[in-house]
């Protein structure tokens, strides 16, 4: 290595290479939470528009149950109505209230979407957010009517509105943590130093994230001007280099919290294991509940038990899903600062 063997280019090209996979890694880490981001964010407005048009057909059912004779049998609309139903707690968490007259109302947290033949529709907004701007992130809300943000989302479309307002941005501010720390810290103690022509060091790395950190351009072009030396001490002196590579050792440093950021990872991917498993057999207990209904009744009480079921198993997909993405962002961040 440079600190062992200052004075021989290959090493400070195997230097110079090795840094430049760094920092692509940490490119690459950047842009698959972007991407994740994007995915999450188009799955809303796609989420929020099959919610809209499931809020309608349940209202046209209300309509014809409610203007329906005495002698319609409405079995099959009541049986699309409760599908649509299932559906909407999947996606919202959604819950309903029966109606003396057939009808029912249905709720996402403490907002109303449907009530009776009448349709609140919900739609997707982006707004500044001090807390993302450092991560070129805006806000994404829900709205209902156009005006009023919903607070009490659950269900898919939860899970993906809490990916894009928190995980995924809290990553990516992570990840920019590391990427500034191990910039600030090469940069000044190489800054210090002298290359193999006795000039003083520049910059290391330049860039201030991880999507935009690289090894600085004058290094690329020659690896000679790697600062490994001290001042005066001459080409065969490591020290510099030494005290770089000792850098990993710091308890604030780039790598300490690369590895926390990693562990975070991990620890993220067991909870959302042990999520997901829970969630499953949740909703399998509930469905136990809804065929033993059945038996008796097709009620309001009956249509609650559709509605919980279908939320727990869209929870136990959220968090499945997330598991996966996570998964493949460990592997792929296995290797950076290695």
């Amino acid at each position: 290595d440079v600190a062992n063997f200052p004075d021989q280019l290959p090493q400070r090209v195997a230097l110079v290479n090795s840094a430049t996979i760094l920092t692509e890694r940490l490119g690459e880490a950047d842009s698959g939470f972007r991407a994740l981001h994007t995915a999450a964010r188009q799955t809303i407005e796609a989420t929020v528009a099959t919610v809209n048009s499931l809020a309608e057909e349940i209202a046209a059912i209300n309509h014809a149950v409610a203007t329906s004779s005495g002698g319609t049998n409405t079995n099959d609309l009541l049986d699309q109505r409760d599908a649509a139903v299932s559906r909407l707690a999947e996606l919202t968490g959604a819950r309903v209230s029966q109606r003396d007259n057939g009808t029912i109302d249905v709720y996402v947290g403490n907002s109303s979407i449907v009530q009776g033949s009448r349709t609140f529709e919900l739609s997707v907004t982006e707004t500044a957010d001090p807390g993302l701007t450092p991560v070129g992130l805006q806000r994404t809300d829900i709205m209902i009517g156009g005006s009023v943000r919903m607070t009490s989302l659950g269900g898919e479309l939860a899970g993906h509105v809490s990916n894009v307002n928190s995980a995924i941005p809290s990553a990516l501010s992570t990840l920019d943590g590391v990427a500034a720390q191990l910039i600030s810290d090469v940069n000044a103690l190489h800054a210090t130093g002298e290359d193999l022509d006795g000039n003083v060091g520049g910059a290391f790395f330049s860039g201030t994230s991880a999507a935009t950190i690289s090894v600085d351009a004058a290094i690329l072009a020659d690896p000679r001007a790697v600062a490994a030396a001290s001042p005066g001490s001459g080409i065969r002196d490591g020290e510099i280099a030494l005290g770089i590579a000792e850098l990993r050792n710091s308890a604030t440093g780039a790598d300490s919290l690369y590895e926390s950021f990693s562990v975070s990872l991990g620890l993220a991917t067991s909870s959302l294991q042990r999520r997901s498993s829970a969630q499953s057999e949740a909703a399998a207990k509930v469905d136990e509940a809804r065929l033993a209904a059945r038996s008796v009744s097709l009620d309001e009480e009956m249509v609650d038990l559709v509605a919980t079921q279908r939320a727990y198993e869209a929870s136990a997909r959220v968090v499945s899903a997330i598991d996966q993405m996570l998964d493949t962002l460990v592997n792929r961040l296995g290797t950076v600062g290695r």
